[in-house]
């Protein structure tokens, strides 16, 4: 099996190299396809699905708020963006946050404000590094992109919290809304007042659908303790994964923290996608010849082992085919 190139209708556009399934539903970290095949969610939507499929808790929630109101504008106050804000401000030890709808948006945003904060300071083309005390000397913006690792992915909320400081700008995306689409930009008081009305703007950002999803997400991430699963887990599956491939030629590299895990081969690998398919196990190969694993944060240990049990054959086996 290999990736279509052909498009899946004649009026979509042919952007994506798509494998050759389409997905009906899910259940926690498994999914079905139209032909009814289940499949191991390694991938969890890249980074999205962080309680898993038709989560019990969540799905219930959205269906609340679907009846109540989807979309309001912000010509008027959405409550829900005070209380995610006042959430994502509790856990960054940052102080605002602006609401979109994707990471690249997000990113944008944080790349407009500091525009606006280097012309507000005279400066035409400020430079923007992630150094702290470089930053902190120049009086330049901090600016940490947690777009996919943010979110409980690496064990903590932020994966910059493991080197203990706080940035002054953290576009977010991806998890936080647990499928529905989200972005954030969360800002400290260095620049969280860059912005004043008419700076920036979104039509659907920030709406009440988006923001009950990702106030449940946080909500349901800390009752269950995803932060410890993602580190315990994460730390099992990538001690699982170093066994099963010590000493073995190839094999560069198994990196990574919580479930953002990488398996870096020294060849491009990109064919291991789709065997892993057919085998049962979605997941990505990114930079040509890394494998990367960011399943749910719900994952278990038994499923843990199920990765390795699927995909360490598979990494050995292409590995003894000659190099193309």
């Amino acid at each position: 099996m290999s990736a279509t190139t052909q498009p899946t209708s004649p009026h979509v556009m042919n952007t994506y190299g798509r494998l050759p399934i389409a997905l009906s539903h899910g259940q926690g970290c498994r999914v079905w396809d139209t032909n009814g095949k289940a499949y191991l969610d390694g991938l969890g939507g890249i980074a999205v699905n962080t309680l898993g499929h038709n989560h019990p808790e969540l799905v219930p929630a959205l269906q609340d708020q679907l009846t109540k109101i989807i979309h309001s504008s912000n010509y008027y106050h959405v409550p829900g963006q005070e209380k995610l804000a006042s959430k994502l401000v509790e856990l960054s030890g940052m102080t605002n946050a602006f609401f979109c709808c994707t990471g690249l948006e997000a990113n944008e945003a944080a790349l407009k404000l500091a525009r606006k904060f280097g012309h507000d300071k005279g400066i035409e083309r400020p430079e923007i590094v992630v150094y702290e005390h470089v930053c902190d000397e120049r009086d330049w913006l901090m600016m940490i992109d947690e777009v996919q690792c943010g979110m409980g992915r690496t064990g903590k909320w932020f994966a910059h919290q493991w080197a203990g400081i706080v940035p002054d700008v953290m576009p977010l995306a991806k998890g936080l809304g647990s499928g529905v689409p989200i972005g954030a930009v969360v800002a400290g008081p260095r620049a969280a007042h860059i912005f004043g009305p008419g700076n920036h703007g979104t039509t659907f950002g920030g709406n009440p659908l988006a923001m009950r999803a990702g106030v449940e997400t946080i909500r349901i991430m800390e009752e269950q303790k995803l932060l410890d699963n993602a580190a315990t887990v994460g730390a099992h599956l990538k001690a699982a994964l170093e066994r099963e491939f010590a000493g073995l030629a190839g094999v560069k590299e198994v990196r990574g923290a919580g479930l953002m895990l990488g398996i870096e081969l020294d060849r491009p690998c990109g064919v291991i996608l789709n065997r892993a398919c057919d085998a049962g196990l979605l997941l990505s190969v990114t930079a040509d010849s890394v494998i990367r694993l960011v399943p749910p944060l719900i994952l278990s240990i038994a499923e843990a082992d199920e990765i390795v049990a699927i995909l360490a054959p598979l990494v050995k086996a292409f590995l003894e085919e000659p190099k193309a």
